[in-house]
């Protein structure tokens, strides 16, 4: 109660979601999304333009954003990169990287959250300070195929099973997303 408590406080005028997990067992703790309703108007009758605010609200407030919606993971996703990495042999703890602050790709560039860079960072450098630039590279080397293994080993892309209608399984994007997405190996 203490935590759900401390996030309703949090997300007061906000619109997202948030989910705080036990991390020795996955147990949940809190679990919010915002904007809500207050549940109080279904304990009585509920009239058409009770239910028609609701429904027609902008703010999407019976949205569950917090299992419904399909958020990238961001850095947290590091770490799968990482175990894929090690356990196939495409990482190692010693190989450096240069950070300059961003990393391109083809006609892309992607930025690391520190514009200046890391300067050459190890994977445990590049996990301490969550270098995107490392990542980048070094998830080039780990490859889609296990990238994409590994995102299911660790449950990525399935539902939780919580009892919650309508709940999202997420999407672990691989060879068959990307062709149909871009044409067969154009991507």
């Amino acid at each position: 109660a203490r935590i759900q408590n401390y996030l309703e406080d949090v997300m007061v005028d906000k619109k997202g979601a948030a989910v705080v997990l036990d991390p020795r067992n996955g147990d949940v703790l809190a679990f919010l999304s915002k904007p809500d309703y207050d549940p109080e108007i279904f304990s009585n009758p509920l009239t058409p333009e009770i239910w028609n605010s609701l429904v027609s609200h902008e703010q999407k407030p019976l949205y569950n954003r917090a299992c419904q919606s399909l958020y990238p993971p961001g850095s947290t996703y590091k770490i799968v990169v990482a175990a894929a990495g090690l356990e196939t042999g495409t990482m190692n703890l010693d190989e450096k990287i240069l950070c300059t602050g961003a990393y391109r790709l083809g006609r892309r560039i992607f930025e690391c959250w520190r514009r200046e860079g890391h300067g050459e960072v190890d994977l445990i450098d590049a996990i301490q300070q969550s270098c995107n630039v490392y990542f980048y590279k070094k998830g080039l080397d780990v490859g889609l195929k296990n990238w994409t293994d590994y995102s299911h080993y660790f449950g990525f892309g399935n539902k939780i099973g919580l009892d919650f209608p309508n709940e999202s399984a997420g999407v672990i994007p691989n060879k068959e997303y990307f062709d149909a997405k871009y044409g067969k190996g154009k991507w």
